[in-house]
């Protein structure tokens, strides 16, 4: 279950009101705001030519990411890194355990983890609110041509 604080409740009221989508979570960052849109709405959540992004970026005073959610779990791990050109998602059971697999093209594995792994932890802290995955682990694919 997702708790969420006063201030994330007010980021979302604020979110639906500039886009006229719905919010299934929010996420607040220090450098960011993230917020995981229902599925099928993603584009109305942009808006044309971004202009809803930029909009609350304006409004936030920081960076805005969206990320379109999915009841299912693999394409929810596609979505969360979409910026990175997922090529192939997995779930694997270990131990009586769920781990994500991303394999990523080799170009963009460093920015899917990020510095300091910032960017996979935001993603491992993102997925284990939604679903029962206890890791994710980034894997690179063959070099593009």
């Amino acid at each position: 279950m997702i708790t969420l604080d006063a201030q994330g409740l007010k980021l979302i009221s604020m979110f639906e009101s500039v886009t006229h989508t719905r919010v299934k979570d929010c996420i607040q960052l220090e450098d960011r705001v993230i917020f995981i849109v229902e599925e099928n709405q993603i584009g109305i959540a942009i808006g044309k030519k971004g202009k809803n992004v930029v909009d609350l970026k304006r409004r936030l005073k920081k960076n805005v990411q969206l990320i379109e959610y999915s009841s299912d779990p693999v394409k929810f791990l596609k979505n969360i890194f979409r910026q990175y050109n997922p090529q192939n998602v997995y779930l694997e059971e270990k131990d009586g355990k769920t781990y994500g697999r991303v394999e990523v093209p080799t170009k963009e594995k460093g920015r899917a983890i990020g510095a300091k792994a910032s960017n996979l932890q935001i993603a491992k802290m993102i997925i284990k609110r939604h679903f029962d995955i206890e890791n994710i682990l980034i894997t690179s694919g063959p070099l593009e041509s």
